[in-house]
């Protein structure tokens, strides 16, 4: 069983790996959608 500091970092680090993965998939959809035009 994690501690709830453990959680809480773990919250954290999946909150910055979202930001960052949001961006590429919002790029990733602008280009999708040049390839298909």
């Amino acid at each position: 069983h994690t501690s709830h500091k453990e959680q809480g970092s773990m919250i954290r680090r999946y909150i910055i790996w979202r930001n960052r993965h949001a961006a590429d998939e919002r790029l990733r959809e602008v280009i999708d959608r040049a390839n298909v035009a």
